[in-house]
C-alpha cells in the first residue's frame, strides 16, 4: 500500500501525533508512506497534487482546500480520507458568532467528497455527520512508552504545571487570580508553564520555560499536578483533550474545565477534577496540593485509563484497519 499524507506543517501537533506517530508502524506493515507539507506557494502545492494518482490512498490531515484544489485532489486520488482533530469549521474563540461561511463550505465539500472521514471526538463526529455517514472516531494516540511516570522524590514543594502552545496561552488568563490566591495559601507551591511563547500572558508569577521537544517528557515529569483551563465555545468543544492525556500518561492528576471531551476523559474525583469556577479551581487544586496520597491515586487511575483507551498500542489497530478498509 502506498499512502500520501497531506499536512499543513510537519511541526504542528496534529501532524506529529495523528500522522508521524504511525509512520514507524506503517513501515513495519510494509506500507510506503510519504508526508507532504503543503507550501503556501500555489505552484508547489499543485506539483504535489499532480502525482497523487501514484498512491493507493491520499490522507488529508485537517487542511481545508479551496474548491478547485479539492476537486483536483479528488480527481487524482484513488481513495481519499479526511482526518481532523479541531473544529476547523468554526472561528477560533468566538462565542457569539463562531460561524465562518468560507470554512463551513470547505468543510462540507471535503466531508462529502471523501471516501472516509476520521474525527478526533464525538463533537467533531456530529458536525461531520451533517454531511456524510462515512465517518468514525479515532482519538489522538499517546505513546505510553515515551510518556511515562517518574518516581516522585519526597518533597514538601508542589508544582502545578501547564504545557501548551502559544495559541492556547490565553486560556490561562482567568486563572491568574486563582494562582495568586493559592500561592498565598501555600508557600510550598510553585507554578510552571511550558510553551513556545508567553507574549500573551502578563502578570503571571511562576516559572515560564520555553518548550523543547527533547525536554517535553522531562518537563511533564517535573509537574505534580497538570491543569487545562478552557473557555466554553464551539472551537474549544472540538479539542481532543491531548494535553490531559499527556499529563495522565505521565502519571499526573489533572484539574481541567468541563468542556467538550474533557468530561469524557476525566471522571471527577477519580482520575482528576473538573472545575467550572474560580472557587472550584481553588478548592480542587487545594485538595491535591495538600494530599500526596490523593495525587498518587488519581495519577495512577489516569495512567491506567490512558493505557486502556488512548495509547498508541490501542489506537493503532483501529487506524490501520480504517486505512485498509478504505483502500479495499
Amino acid at each position: 500500500m502506498n499512502i500520501a499524507f497531506l499536512v499543513s506543517r510537519p511541526d504542528k501537533p496534529s501532524t506529529k501525533f495523528r500522522v508521524q506517530s504511525y509512520l514507524p508502524l506503517l513501515q513495519k506493515e510494509g506500507v510506503n508512506a510519504n508526508v507532504f507539507p503543503l507550501s503556501k506557494k500555489i505552484v508547489k502545492r499543485w506539483k504535489i497534487f499532480f502525482y497523487l494518482n501514484h498512491y493507493d490512498l491520499v490522507f488529508i490531515q485537517k487542511k481545508l482546500f479551496s474548491f478547485w484544489e479539492l476537486v483536483y485532489i479528488r480527481r487524482q486520488a484513488k481513495k481519499l480520507i479526511y482526518d481532523f482533530d479541531d473544529a476547523v469549521m468554526f472561528k477560533k474563540g468566538e462565542k457569539m458568532d463562531p460561524t465562518n461561511p468560507v470554512r463551513q463550505k470547505r468543510f462540507m465539500r471535503t466531508v462529502r467528497i471523501c471516501d472516509w472521514v476520521i474525527a478526533g471526538n464525538q463533537f467533531l463526529l456530529r458536525e461531520a455527520k451533517l454531511f456524510s455517514d462515512r465517518i468514525s472516531i479515532i482519538p489522538t494516540p499517546v505513546d505510553t512508552e515515551r510518556y511515562i511516570p517518574r518516581e516522585k522524590k519526597r518533597s514538601t514543594e508542589v508544582t502545578v504545571g501547564w504545557l501548551g502552545s502559544k495559541s492556547t496561552v490565553n486560556y490561562l488568563k482567568p486563572l491568574v487570580p486563582v494562582c495568586s490566591e493559592l500561592r498565598n495559601r501555600f508557600p510550598n507551591l510553585k507554578f510552571k508553564l511550558v510553551s513556545d511563547s508567553f507574549q500573551e500572558l502578563e502578570r503571571f508569577e511562576g516559572i515560564q520555560k520555553i518548550w523543547k521537544e527533547e525536554e517535553e517528557v522531562w518537563d511533564l515529569q517535573s509537574f505534580d499536578i497538570g491543569i487545562m483551563p478552557l473557555p466554553d465555545d464551539p472551537w474549544t468543544n472540538g479539542k481532543c483533550g491531548f494535553k490531559i492525556l499527556q499529563y495522565q500518561a505521565a502519571g499526573l492528576p489533572v484539574v481541567c474545565s468541563p468542556v467538550g471531551i474533557n468530561r469524557e476523559i476525566v471522571t471527577d474525583g477519580f482520575n482528576g477534577y473538573l472545575a467550572n469556577s474560580p472557587q472550584e479551581w481553588i478548592d480542587k487544586l487545594s485538595r491535591l496540593i495538600t494530599s500526596p496520597e490523593l495525587r498518587s491515586r488519581m495519577g495512577k487511575a489516569g495512567r491506567e485509563r490512558v493505557e486502556k483507551q488512548y495509547s498508541l498500542k490501542v489506537i493503532w489497530p483501529q487506524f490501520f484497519m480504517t486505512l485498509k478498509r478504505t483502500v479495499n
